[in-house]
């Protein structure tokens, strides 16, 4: 009975193709946007998130900032000062290490080639907390960092922007307004909505200071690792509290300093993900209902298109449950095929609209969401099907063979 029903659903639809194709367009049209949304936003999610990955569970990273509260507004920012991270070392024990880094942006040249980039001042142990590690050539070491040496390791882009002949190591660019040897090359990592390391150049900590002046203090943030990351919480507790003291913040004052950590930045953008399929659903959900509405009327001009046809069924014995189960099929298939080009049509503009945004990652389609397609408009089907259903089924066998 159910592969009959089936087969003069299918029928019944193919003999009306753009009648059928315009209902379900609400169906579409909804299930595309959450499908193009969710890709777009799981793709971004996935390369963000593959990049905090890459620095390792047990990195901390701790940056100035003025305390919360609008009494604060107009309090000065305090930096943090290398000279202080010994106090940090004996009074966190969990702290395993720490490289301070100052950066800004300044002016590069080489021979007729200028351009400007991020220079990044930080020491020696910066490769390890962050793992990110040289590919050509070495890395300062304390004694280029305690000689304030004027030597830089290069992001790869650097190379064409300042149009470098090989052998890049051993190089002379100029940086700021010094001479700086270039004496290593770190590791490819790309692009990623503006943020690229392939396109800093890394110097001593000391040599920044130099290039950068005492004013630039404010822009110094610390790079930590922990010695045991299952007890992240632990440690951040003993690095809050080291940090209140040595800056003597009041009991009753918030913290004037920020510990973000790879759980956060992951829990962070799980948020936005959240909150962007949620709206976009909502706004999906809107669609589908108007689809839902329309699937409902278009089943009811059937209904009454095909009055005879149920009266003859009828009066053949076919019981209400088999009418009734004839247009609930009928409705669910319309949805159905819906969803299946809304989820096509979405992968297409989630692929195509992250492929046009320069520098963006390419989307990702779970598959919990191509299956939340397909279960979404088949109950769209099935819930606005159940009126035309019920009253196709309920139609009086006399009635119905008398109709005109």
């Amino acid at each position: 009975m159910f592969g009959e029903n089936l087969a003069i659903a299918f029928r019944a639809l193919w003999a009306n193709k753009m009648r059928s194709l315009l209902t379900t367009l609400g169906v579409v049209i909804g299930v595309a946007a959450v499908i193009a949304v969710v890709s777009i936003v799981q793709g971004f999610f996935f390369a963000v998130n593959d990049l905090f990955k890459n620095m390792g569970s047990g990195w901390v990273r701790v940056i100035p900032q003025r305390p919360d509260g609008p009494e604060f507004e107009k309090k000065i920012i305090r930096p943090l000062y290398r000279a202080d991270i010994e106090y940090l070392r004996d009074h966190a024990p969990m702290v395993q290490d720490v490289a301070p880094a100052m950066y800004g942006t300044l002016n590069i040249k080489h021979g007729d080639r200028q351009s400007s980039t991020v220079v990044l001042g930080t020491t020696a142990s910066w490769m390890d907390i962050v793992n990110f590690y040289v590919e050509r050539g070495r890395f300062f070491t304390s004694i280029d960092d305690r000689q304030r040496r004027t030597v830089c390791v290069i992001g790869s882009n650097i190379i064409e922007k300042l149009g470098l002949d090989e052998p890049v190591i051993g190089a002379s660019i100029q940086v700021g307004t010094d001479s700086f040897t270039i004496i290593g090359e770190m590791e490819s990592r790309g692009e990623l909505i503006g943020f690229n390391l392939d396109d800093y150049i890394f110097v001593p900590y000391n040599t920044a200071r130099n290039l950068y002046g005492e004013e630039q203090a404010f822009n110094t943030f610390w790079e930590l690792s922990v010695s045991d990351p299952t007890r992240m919480t632990l440690a951040k507790g003993q690095m809050t509290d080291a940090l209140r003291r040595l800056r003597r913040t009041p009991a009753r004052e918030p913290d004037d300093f920020q510990l973000f950590t790879q759980a956060q930045f992951t829990s962070l953008l799980g948020q936005i993900s959240g909150y962007a399929t949620a709206i976009v659903g909502g706004i999906a959900g809107v669609a589908l209902f108007v689809g839902g509405i329309g699937i409902m009327n278009i089943m009811l001009v059937s209904v009454t298109e095909r009055t005879r046809e149920i009266g003859v069924r009828k009066a053949m014995g076919a019981r209400r449950s088999a009418i009734m189960l004839q247009f609930l099929i009928e409705a669910a298939i319309l949805t159905i095929v819906g969803g299946a080009l809304g989820i096509a049509i979405g992968v297409g503009a989630g692929f195509g609209v992250a492929a046009l945004i320069p520098n963006f990652p390419s989307a990702h389609v779970p598959a919990w969401a191509v299956v939340m397609g397909f279960t979404v408009s088949a109950l769209v089907g099935v819930v606005f099907g159940v009126y035309p259903a019920m009253r196709a089924s309920r139609l009086d066998p006399i009635e119905a063979l008398r109709y005109e």
